[in-house]
């Protein structure tokens, strides 16, 4: 592997490429179950279907790439929100967008709305030591 990188002229090596795959796979892989089950996503099932697509045995060796997606995630401005529905989808991003620019009666209006269905927001679990937390919990 390391000849076919230097006869290529390109920087890296086959443990390096590997590396970016497993990344690349934890990363779908974090999305598609952020997609899925939002706030309630799974950790452990994430690491098992990225072990499972690489062959590894101990989830432990993956832990990392899980970290240091999350970590980017976090790194982003605001957080996901996933909305199955593109119709709906599109009606709450007008609205974000109203609250983004400081349209007090958007936010009053979603605040009465909520308290008027008893909608009570989730605590923020989108943190690293939430995650760590949960990995702990769920071994």
């Amino acid at each position: 592997m390391k000849a076919t990188f230097k006869s290529a002229d390109v920087r890296g090596s086959g443990h390096r490429l590997r590396a970016s795959f497993a990344e690349e796979l934890m990363r779908d892989a974090y999305y598609r179950a952020r997609a899925a089950h939002g706030r309630n996503w799974d950790p452990q099932t994430v690491l098992f279907l990225v072990a499972e697509a690489l062959g590894h045995r101990d989830l432990k060796s993956l832990t990392s790439y899980l970290n240091k997606v999350i970590r980017e995630d976090q790194l982003v401005e605001g957080n996901a929100v996933f909305v199955e529905d593109r119709k709906q989808w599109l009606k709450i991003r007008a609205l974000v967008d109203q609250l983004n620019t400081g349209n007090r009666d958007a936010s009053l209006e979603l605040n009465s709305m909520l308290e008027r269905l008893d909608i009570k927001p989730e605590p923020d679990l989108d943190s690293l030591e939430g995650v760590r937390e949960r990995l702990a919990r769920d071994r």
